[in-house]
């Protein structure tokens, strides 16, 4: 199986109605980030994906949800995903057999804020000012939530923030006050059965084959 990898092109920054990439793959993971889900642009780029690629499979990031709450952000994208049901898969906390073989699991997993960096990321990340009803101790309830869904089941795995903090951010933020909001350390999932992990949030790649049992 062979998925492509996209994240982190922010559509809704204005200028970038004319993004334009080469299919490499049958399938198109879309890792969060994309655009804002309520703009006509957002429809459009997934639209466009799903005329070129067998699955294109989606998840939500932090910034899908600036100006919305997290359920009208899910039902927005829902809707689109909607519009071609047989190419464009939503991944909420939620598993896609795509054959006997490969199941595919999809999340936000929302990173888990350290206790000693709650006022740092609370006060100077914009998730809580930019998401409505959010702030540190309901990021850390979703995180719970989805970690818990994600442990039960595990395959191939696509998720907008970092389950590891190892390799994941430039190396100048490793020492960084707010470096909990886009990654946490799950570095004990990083085993088989998962086959492969996927992620988006650092605007960092990297790839890690063989770095982990």
């Amino acid at each position: 199986m062979r998925v492509q990898i996209l994240a982190d092109i922010h559509l809704e920054m204005g200028g970038r109605d004319d993004f334009t990439f080469p299919a490499a793959a049958p399938c198109l993971a879309l890792l969060g980030d994309i655009g804002d889900p309520s703009q006509p642009q957002y429809a459009q780029f997934l639209l466009q994906q799903a005329a070129r690629f067998d699955k294109v499979f989606v998840v939500a990031g932090n910034h899908e949800s600036y100006g919305h709450s997290l359920s009208q952000t899910h039902q927005l994208i829902e809707a689109v995903c909607g519009q071609a049901p047989d190419r464009l898969v939503f991944l909420n906390c939620t598993r896609f057999d795509l054959d006997a073989d490969h199941a595919v699991l999809g999340c936000t997993l929302w990173s888990q804020v350290a206790p000693d960096q709650s006022w740092d990321v609370g006060s100077s990340i914009a998730d809580h000012q930019c998401i409505e009803g959010w702030d540190v101790s309901a990021n850390n309830e979703q995180h719970a939530a989805e970690r818990a869904w994600l442990q039960a089941e595990l395959a191939i795995v696509l998720t907008h923030h970092a389950p590891t903090h190892r390799k994941t951010s430039a190396p100048q933020f490793a020492g960084s006050a707010v470096r909990s909001a886009f990654a946490t350390d799950l570095e004990h999932m990083l085993r088989l059965p998962v086959t492969l992990w996927a992620y988006g949030h650092t605007h960092y790649s990297h790839d890690q084959r063989g770095a982990h049992p």
